[in-house]
């Protein structure tokens, strides 16, 4: 369980503090995993903009698909990361949490997944936002979900 996350911002209306939402999402994610141990960390996670049934079911569905991906270790490693980007017409901030993991997805799991990055892609855009997974090149892989925020 990661410790509790500073939160970028302030609520707002129609936000979600992600801080928030990752703890209960991670209980879930551990418990279909069953006998692999869910280790993550995180530090400062921001409010987005958007309804919490949908981040939550976008943050669900993002923790499913890695959890797809073959682990070597009896341990599934996530490290989640904030970055704050520019700001919109709007005066919200596009944020970018990117996860990385230990689990190493091969060219069978992206053929089997395709489907479910797309659906990722899908949801991210329905909260304006956008997904992006990057295969691994030396390390893990990387997962970006980038969505629009409140600035500090």
């Amino acid at each position: 369980m990661p410790r509790p996350a500073r939160v970028i911002g302030e609520p707002m209306p129609g936000a979600v503090a992600l801080g928030s939402l990752l703890p209960a999402a991670l209980q879930r994610l551990q418990q279909a995993a069953g006998s692999l141990r869910v280790i993550s960390r995180c530090d400062e996670l921001p409010v987005v903009a958007g309804d919490a049934a949908r981040v939550a079911g976008l943050i669900d569905h993002l923790l499913q698909l890695i959890l797809a991906a073959r682990v070597r270790q009896q341990q599934l490693f996530l490290y989640f990361l904030c970055r704050q980007g520019p700001t919109r017409q709007d005066g919200s901030a596009w944020y970018t949490l990117q996860v990385q993991t230990n689990a190493v997805p091969d060219a069978a799991w992206e053929r089997s997944q395709a489907g479910q990055l797309q659906q990722c892609r899908r949801l991210a855009e329905a909260l304006g936002g956008h997904f992006d997974y990057h295969p691994p090149s030396g390390g893990g892989p990387l997962f970006s979900l980038t969505l629009p925020g409140k600035t500090d």
